[in-house]
């Protein structure tokens, strides 16, 4: 399955659980579909950097064409509900339409099972999305000074040999 959805009416980014055993997922509302993209902290964190890069690069005078809040319509008929796990985000910017693009392709084996979630958004929303994973991100477990591993909250070894502190 392959859906552009244009550019969604509503885009959350949430983390469920407890630090240590949190789930992440973009959120995704669209002519009466909803799409859940789950994904680990280490690609919500890519993203949200991936995104900081590109808008440093991206220039607020590159607009031409399509207004900035002009929806694209969706391509392809979506579900009602779509949801799968994400393997590889992508992100790019169309400088015609000064909207950026984020590709999500799950993980599959199965060349059949293959899903890809193209939208589109706004340079503003994207900066939205980029602020508050980094949030999220820096909501987890506190990071060990000495080995650089997240710390569980109730014991912490640390992984490097000399990490160890004996009391």
């Amino acid at each position: 399955m392959k859906y552009d959805i244009g550019t969604p009416q509503a885009l959350n980014i949430d983390a469920f659980g407890f630090p240590g055993e949190r789930t992440f997922r973009i959120f995704l509302e669209c002519s009466g579909s909803s799409i859940s993209l789950w994904l680990e902290k280490q690609q919500l964190f890519e993203l949200a950097m991936a995104i900081s890069r590109i808008l440093e690069v991206v220039k607020d005078n590159q607009t031409v064409g399509i207004s900035l809040e002009e929806n694209l319509e969706p391509i392809d008929k979506i579900p009602v509900e779509v949801e799968f796990t994400v393997g590889r985000l992508s992100l790019a910017h169309n400088p015609a339409s000064n909207l950026f693009i984020i590709e999500a392709y799950n993980i599959s084996d199965n060349v059949d099972d293959e899903a890809n979630i193209t939208f589109h958004i706004s340079k503003s929303k994207l900066q939205d999305i980029s602020t508050e994973a980094f949030k999220i991100c820096a909501s987890g477990r506190p990071i060990c000074s000495l080995c650089g591993e997240p710390m569980d909250l109730e014991l912490h070894i640390c992984s490097e040999p000399d990490g160890i502190i004996q009391i």
